[in-house]
């Protein structure tokens, strides 16, 4: 009885060892080698891991792997992105400098040329300066005792060159600079005119032209809307230069005006030219 007990335990206790021997074995083998980083020096070390676990974790791998590649996919494209966005800025703004550059190279090239014509006026300023001090020295003499007609013809020059400078003042296009200069000439020329005793004397407006001495015939005429303003002044385009003397006053230049015709007078053409300027009195 004893030997059947204590065979049935022998026979028992075999079964259950070759059972947990299957067991173990079959645990064993749902382990894997793989690799594992050592957290201490990141060494590359072999560890057996069981197959779940390692199913677990290459699928939070792969899960992390594509989360990664996305976010490198949508980085690239903020990249691309920017640099778009960049290049819509940046490319006006270097447009925008480009046309800077060439503005200012404009302006320094009209600058430039500003410059020149300053200095070619300032040198025809000197060379008027220069004949008006000759002028004047020969005037000085004829009133020493030169006569008459001699003083006549040495200032009616000088005369001329005023009246064409209050016309070109009128022009509203000239600089600042060019406007000063011919001021400066203008006050220069009637100076030396006021000192040898001419006067500048405009015949009144709305008066009978006929009736008026020193003026410039044919006077320039337009037509009269008025009938009663026919053959009166309308406009003095410039006075008349006197030189006054103890004898007499002697005109150096006419007046020149515009007088009011009748409507069925034929007008002469307005052209605001000066024929004082190529011809004499």
């Amino acid at each position: 009885m004893n030997q059947e007990i204590l065979t049935y335990i022998a026979v028992f206790s075999g079964f259950t060892g070759l059972v947990l021997s299957a067991a173990v074995l079959i645990y064993i083998l749902r382990w894997r080698m793989a690799f594992v980083l050592n957290d201490n020096d990141g060494a590359k070390r072999f560890a057996l891991i069981p197959d779940d676990v390692l199913n677990e974790n290459n699928k939070h791998l792969k899960t992390a792997r594509k989360a990664l590649k996305d976010f490198y996919l949508e980085l690239e494209e903020l990249t691309d992105r920017s640099t778009l966005k960049n290049e819509s800025i940046v490319k006006p703004l270097i447009a925008s400098h480009e046309q800077l550059k060439e503005d200012q190279r404009k302006v320094f090239q009209v600058h430039q040329e500003s410059l020149k014509v300053l200095a070619e006026l300032k040198e025809e300023t000197n060379i008027l300066r220069s004949e008006i001090q000759t002028q004047a020295r020969e005037l000085d003499r004829h009133r020493e005792g030169y006569d008459t007609d001699i003083l006549k013809a040495s200032l009616i020059p000088v005369a001329r060159m005023h009246r064409m400078i209050r016309k070109d003042l009128q022009n509203e296009a000239l600089s600042e600079e060019a406007r000063q200069t011919l001021e400066a000439l203008e006050d220069e020329h009637l100076e030396v005119l006021e000192t040898k005793g001419v006067k500048l004397v405009p015949p009144p407006i709305g008066a009978k032209h006929r009736e008026q001495k020193n003026i410039k015939h044919p006077p320039q005429v337009e037509p009269a809307t008025d009938e009663s303003l026919a053959g009166t002044i309308k406009t003095v385009l410039s006075p008349a230069y006197e030189l006054e003397t103890s004898a007499r006053n002697i005109v150096l230049l006419e007046a020149q005006v515009v007088v009011y015709s009748a409507a069925q007078e034929p007008a002469f053409e307005h052209s605001g030219a000066d024929p004082e300027l190529n011809q004499g009195n």
